[in-house]
C-alpha cells in the first residue's frame, strides 16, 4: 500500500488513521495509492494541493464515525459530493493534505410526496437521477435544472448557491430540513426536522427558534448529509422569448423595463448570453479562420454572429403559466412592454429550449471552446486539460449597473487575451447574477498563468467598484479577505463552536485563505 505523510507529520500515526478507516469502511472504500489520487488533483486551471487519502462513507453513521477518525489525528477532511464543481476546482481541496470525503455513495432518495410537492435526498444525489425517480413516478412535479452534467450534485449545488432554471431558480431557497454532522461528534437536524414525527419537518425552513440551515450554506461549519428540496408544478405552457439586442446602450433599456415587469411578478426567470457564449456552446474556436490568433477577431467575431443569425446579446425569458388564459395574458404584457425596443422578439411555444441552465451536453462542452479537438464522449472536463475558471458576480437589478460590469469585465477580458463569455440570470427580483468564464486550452504553455492573472484582475476590479462575487471556487478563496468587515470575529468564534479543531475543509468560506 503506497502511503503519504498527512497533516500530523507522522507517518506512523497517518498508517493507524488509514487503518481505523479501512477496519470501518473497507479497504475497497479507502484511496491511498498515488496513481489514484493524482486523478483526482487535477481539475479546469492549475492547482498544487493534494490529497492524502479518500474515503467513500455510504451512510451518515459513516460520516460520523469517519469524522471522530479525524479529529483524533487532526487530519483536515474536504467532504464533496459528486466533484462536478467544474471552473471552481471539481475536487481539488482548498488545503493542501486533506483527506477527501467523497459522498457519492450516499445517493438515496429518502423521502417524496407527490401532493406536497418536495423530496428528500442525500448528498450523492444527481440531477439525472431525480429527473428519472420523477418520470417513473409518472410525477407531475419538476426539478429546477442547472447548466452542469446530469451526473453533477443536487446537495452541492445547494450548498454553493448555485443557479439553476425555474421559479425554484435560487434553489438554496427552497430547500429545508438539513441533516448535518459537526466536527464534534454530534448529529443535527435544523428547523422542524429536530422535532420527532413533526408534521411540517419537510415543508417549512425556519422551525422554532433560530434558523441554523444558512450556517452549512457555503460554509465550513458541517457536513450535510441529507436535505428536503421543494419541486414544482410541472407548468402546462412555457413560453421563451428571445430578444436579439444589438449594444450596451439598448440591452441597459431592455433590462430597465424587465425589472419592473419581474417586479410584478409576470414572468420567472431571465437569461442572457454574450455572443461568445452562444458560439462556445455551438461550436469550437475557428484557428483556420483565425489563423491561430486568440482573442476571436472582431471581424470573425461579426462573421460568426451572421452566421448563427445573433446579435452581440440574446435575451429569453421565460414565462411559465398553468392556464390558457394566464399564457395569453402575459404574452401580451411583454409584446406591450418590449415592441419599441425590441420590435423583432421571437416567442417559441410550448417547446423545451434549453436557456444555459439545463445540464444540456452544449453547455457543458463549452469547456472546449478553445481545445483543438473535439469534446470526448464523457465530457471529462479535467482530464481533457479544459481551462475553464469562473466569476460569479452579483450586480443589482439595473441596465446601469449590469451594463458598466459587463464593460469592464470585456475590457479586462481582453487585455488578457480571453473573449467575454458571459451568461446573465435573473431569478430574483432585484439581483442579477454575471457568470463571466474564462475558457482556454491548458495545454497551451503559460495559458494557466495567464488565465489565472485575468481571474485575479476581474476579481480586484469589480469588487472595487462594489460588484462582489456571490459564489467563490478553490482558486478565489482569498475574496474573503478583500475587506475587513464586521463579521469575522463572529465567524471565527462560531467555527470553534461546530469545529473545535478546525478539521472541516479549512480554507473553504474561510479567511485567512491562500489564493
Amino acid at each position: 500500500m503506497k502511503s503519504k505523510k498527512g497533516n500530523s507529520g507522522n507517518v506512523d500515526c497517518f498508517l493507524m488513521m488509514i487503518n481505523e478507516f479501512e477496519d470501518l469502511l473497507s479497504q475497497k472504500h479507502v484511496i491511498v495509492d498515488r496513481e489514484q489520487l493524482f486523478p483526482l488533483e487535477q481539475t479546469t486551471f492549475a492547482t498544487t494541493h493534494m490529497i492524502a487519502a479518500v474515503i467513500l462513507p455510504a451512510n451518515t453513521e459513516e460520516v460520523l464515525k469517519c469524522v471522530r477518525i479525524a479529529a483524533k489525528y487532526n487530519m483536515p477532511v474536504y467532504p464533496i459530493s459528486r466533484g462536478k464543481n467544474w471552473g471552481n476546482g471539481a475536487k481539488v481541496p482548498t488545503q493542501n493534505n486533506c483527506v477527501l470525503m467523497d459522498l457519492s455513495r450516499m445517493n438515496a432518495v429518502v423521502d417524496f410526496h407527490e401532493e406536497l410537492a418536495y423530496v428528500t435526498i442525500e448528498p450523492g444525489v444527481t440531477q439525472g437521477q431525480i429527473i428519472e425517480f420523477l418520470r417513473q413516478k409518472k410525477s407531475a412535479l419538476t426539478m429546477s435544472m442547472t447548466g452542469s452534467s446530469l451526473d453533477s450534485s443536487v446537495v452541492g449545488n445547494v450548498l454553493e448557491r448555485g443557479d439553476s432554471a425555474g421559479s425554484y431558480g435560487e434553489r438554496c431557497h427552497y430547500v429545508c430540513g438539513f441533516e448535518v454532522v459537526l466536527a464534534t461528534g454530534e448529529v443535527i437536524h435544523t428547523g422542524f426536522k429536530r422535532f420527532a414525527n413533526a408534521s411540517c419537518g419537510a415543508l417549512h425552513r425556519a422551525g422554532l427558534g433560530p434558523s441554523l440551515d444558512g450556517l452549512f450554506v457555503q460554509s465550513n461549519f458541517g457536513i450535510v448529509t441529507q436535505m428536503t428540496l421543494w419541486l414544482e408544478p410541472t407548468a402546462k405552457h412555457v413560453h421563451h422569448l428571445f430578444l436579439p439586442i444589438d449594444d450596451e446602450k439598448k440591452l441597459a433599456d431592455v433590462i430597465s423595463i424587465l425589472h419592473q415587469l419581474f417586479l410584478k411578478g409576470i414572468f420567472q426567470n431571465i437569461t442572457i448570453w454574450s455572443d461568445h457564449k452562444l458560439f462556445s456552446r455551438m461550436q469550437q474556436y475557428p484557428y483556420e479562420q483565425t489563423q491561430d490568433q486568440t482573442p476571436l477577431p472582431e471581424l470573425v467575431r461579426i462573421s460568426l454572429q451572421k452566421k448563427y443569425g445573433i446579435k452581440r446579446w440574446t435575451a429569453c425569458i421565460t414565462l411559465v403559466s398553468f392556464y390558457d388564459n394566464q399564457a395569453q395574458a402575459q404574452i401580451d404584457v411583454m409584446r406591450q412592454s418590449l415592441q419599441s425596443l425590441v420590435p423583432d422578439l421571437e416567442i417559441c411555444k410550448d417547446a423545451y429550449v434549453d436557456n444555459s441552465l439545463g445540464g444540456s451536453r452544449e453547455n457543458v462542452s463549452l469547456a472546449y471552446w478553445r481545445k483543438k479537438q473535439k469534446p470526448s464522449p464523457e465530457l471529462d472536463l479535467d482530464h481533457d486539460k479544459c481551462g475553464l475558471i469562473w466569476c460569479m458576480l452579483l450586480v443589482p437589478f439595473s441596465g446601469k449597473d449590469v451594463t458598466a460590469a459587463l464593460s469592464m469585465i470585456e475590457a479586462i477580458c481582453m487585455q488578457h487575451g480571453f473573449e467575454s463569455n458571459i451568461a446573465i440570470t435573473g431569478t430574483q427580483t432585484r439581483t442579477l447574477k454575471i457568470l463571466s468564464a474564462i475558457i482556454y486550452d491548458r495545454e497551451v504553455p503559460l495559458e494557466d498563468e495567464k488565465a489565472m492573472a485575468c481571474h485575479d484582475d476581474l476579481m480586484t476590479q469589480l469588487i472595487s467598484k462594489g460588484y462582489l462575487p456571490y459564489r467563490l471556487g478553490v482558486q478565489s478563496m482569498w475574496v474573503m479577505n478583500s475587506a475587513d468587515d464586521d463579521c469575522k470575529a463572529v465567524w471565527s468564534r462560531l467555527k470553534d463552536v461546530f469545529d473545535p479543531k478546525h478539521i472541516l475543509s479549512p480554507g473553504r468560506y474561510a479567511f485567512n485563505s491562500n489564493p
